[in-house]
This record gives C-alpha cells, structure tokens and sequence, in this order.
C-alpha cells in the first residue's frame, strides 16, 4: 500500500500548444443524418414536410380536359385566321375587278391590236432585205409626224413572237434602245439622272423607278415593258395567285402591289397609253440564244457571241397608226454596224464592246428608217 502511495501519478500528456498565428487543422464536425439521430419536431409536420416535397402529377382526366380544350381553342384560332384571310381575299379582288373595269377598256383592247400587229409583222413572207419589200404609205406619213409625238414601243426576236402568249412574255424584256433614240425627236432625259430608288413609292408624283433603279418620268416612245408590268394585277395569272393564297403573309404581299400599283402606276399607264398615236415595233431574225453555261462567270453573254463575230442577221421595223389601225411602214434590213474609233480611243472588248456594237447597229437601223420615210435630216446614200 505505501509502494502504491509512493508511485508517481500517471499525468496526462501535454496539450499541444496552438501554433502561431492560430491552429493549422480543425477537424471536422460529424453531423447526424435525419436517420441516423432523432427527428426533430412533431411526427405530423415531419409527415406533411415529406408530403410537401414530393413530385405531384395531375391525374390523368385533368390531362385529358387539357388537351381537348388546347386542341378546340386551336382549331378555334385557325378556322378564324382562315376566315380571316378569305374575307381579306375577296375584298382584294372586289377591288381589282372594280379597277379591270375601268382600265381595262383602255388596255385590253389595245393590247389585243399591238400583239396582233406585232405576230403579223414576224410572220410576213418578205423576200429580200432590201428597199424592193417595203411598204411605206409616204401619203400617210407626210401628215403623221410620228417622230414627234407620243406613242408605244416594244422590241423582241421572231422566235418570240410566234404568238400573243409569247409576245407578251417576251414584252417583260424589252428595253428601250439606240433605235428610238436615234430615231424619235421627242425629248428625252437622262434615265440616271434621277434618284436612287428600290421601288416607284420612293418617288416623286409622275416618275417610275426604271431598269437602272433611279426615278424617271417615262420617255417616249413609251416601252409596253412598263405598261405589262403596271397592269399585271389584271391578269388571270395575278387573280389565280390571289385565289390560291392560304396565308395572311402572302396576302399582305399581293395587297401591298396592288395598292402600289393603284396608287403610282396606274395613273401614269392611263395617261401615257390614252395619249399614244402610234405603236412601233422591232422584230429580230437573229435566233434564240443558246442558254448560258452552268458556273458562268459573268462575261459575254451567249447573246452577244454572234453580235462580237460580225454575223448579221435581217431585222424588221413595223409601225401602225393607232387611230385607225392602219399600218404605214414596213421595212426589212440587214445592218452592219459601223464603229468610228478616233486616235487614242481607248479600245473595249468582251461585253461593253457588244454594247457598243448593238447600239450602233440600232442608230445605223434608224438611219435606214429615216431614209426609207423620207426624213430630210438623215444621212442617206453613199456618204451616211
């Protein structure tokens, strides 16, 4: 017992002394899972928590409800959009036929006499090419100074006026040329003068946005081109797109070109075609292009290869009196186009020397013209 007195107390070890600056690793504190310890609170809230955090899914009849309503309202909603678009329909064709009956007795009479005229003119057996198959009523045309008034102009190949449906497909191509203008006396402007222009609403009262997309009143002779584009909302292909439309889009897009044309080209069709004496046409012989190349890059047109290697080819120039529907010119010529390249001149090639050459074979045809009619201003004979 003394021995067990006398035995030293076990003492604890030391407790570590924190180290500067405060103690390098704590460890971390056990929390209990909600398994694992007790729960906390009542049973009740516990059970209503659970219930509260589950994934609750509607039963299947307020499923079924949902759909049935979404697929009424729906149907609802596009039977009334279709209903929509048909009354919006029929207002625009209410208001086109309102136009077809007032336009329509001035354009389609007259464009059932110049597309026969013109099929009249590419199929006449003329013979020769020559002065020897003309017909000019000098009687006529000394009283008719057609130079100097108003009147229509189209141009096209004789391939494409077989008939009047492909006279009036090839009337959206044609273009005023070097012949009217080395032809006409009627004052004429600078169609780039104008303003730039994406459509005739950028422009002023009276002016149209032309081929070169600035605005610019009309020139005379005035070109059918712009008289078939104007009054296209008259036609049964216009009126069948209408009738077939089955969105509200792409009705406000025929709504949109009918309103434009009523408001700007009409007024101008109207006033240019009422005022016309005469109808001018110009028939080429030369045959229907090969069609260009898949990847061309932009170059000479396949219209222009025969025009660059010199072929020529007859063409024909018809003109009619409106008033009475007699004709007062027909001629037929071969034209050779003559360059006059001063010293220094820069030369040109490819397409702009085509261009060149297909408006100096238009001035030398006018020049013909002018020498068939008499004109005391043309260069005729040996020294044109």
């Amino acid at each position: 017992m003394a021995e067990e007195e006398n035995k030293p107390e076990a003492s604890e070890p030391p407790a570590a002394q924190p180290a500067a600056g405060g103690p390098r690793f704590r460890p971390p504190i056990r929390r209990e899972s909600p398994a694992d310890g007790p729960s906390r609170g009542l049973r009740s809230v516990e059970a209503s928590r659970a219930e509260r955090n589950k994934v609750k899914r509607p039963p299947l009849r307020v499923i079924a409800w949902f759909l049935i309503v979404t697929a009424v309202a729906l149907a609802l909603y596009f039977r009334h959009s279709a209903g929509q678009v048909d009354r919006d329909r029929q207002r625009l064709l209410a208001d086109q036929r309102a136009v077809e009956s007032e336009l329509g007795k001035i354009w389609f009479p007259l464009r059932d006499k110049v597309e026969a005229w013109t099929v009249e003119l590419a199929k006449a057996d003329i013979p020769t090419a020559d002065a020897t198959s003309d017909v000019i009523d000098k009687a006529g045309l000394a009283d008719f100074k057609f130079q100097e008034i108003a009147g229509l102009y189209l141009r096209l190949r004789a391939d494409q006026a077989g008939d009047v449906e492909s006279v009036r497909k090839a009337a959206q191509g044609s273009m005023r040329d070097g012949f009217t203008a080395c032809l006409m006396r009627t004052p004429t402007g600078d169609p780039l003068s104008g303003k730039e222009c994406k459509t005739s609403m950028d422009c002023e009262p009276g002016q149209l946005c032309n081929e070169f997309q600035r605005c610019a009143v009309p020139g005379q002779p005035y070109n059918l081109r712009l008289a078939y584009k104007s009054l296209f909302v008259l036609t049964p292909e216009w009126i069948k797109d209408v009738q077939e439309v089955d969105n509200d889009l792409r009705l406000r897009a025929l709504r949109g070109t009918f309103d434009q044309a009523n408001r700007i080209e009409f007024p101008i069709a109207v006033t240019l075609l009422t005022g016309a004496k005469f109808f001018l046409v110009v028939v080429d012989e030369k045959p229907s292009p090969p069609a260009a190349p898949a990847g061309a890059d932009g170059g000479v047109a396949p219209d222009d290869e025969d025009t660059l290697a010199g072929k020529l080819y007859p063409i024909r120039v018809g003109l009619w009196r409106l008033s009475d529907g007699k004709q007062l010119l027909r001629v037929r010529r071969n034209v050779d186009p003559k360059l006059r390249e001063s010293a220094g001149a820069i030369a040109v090639e490819g397409a702009a020397r085509a261009a060149t050459l297909r408006q100096a074979q238009s001035c030398e045809l006018a020049q013909e013209v002018r020498c068939a009619i008499g004109d005391a201003g043309a260069s005729c004979g040996d020294g044109k």
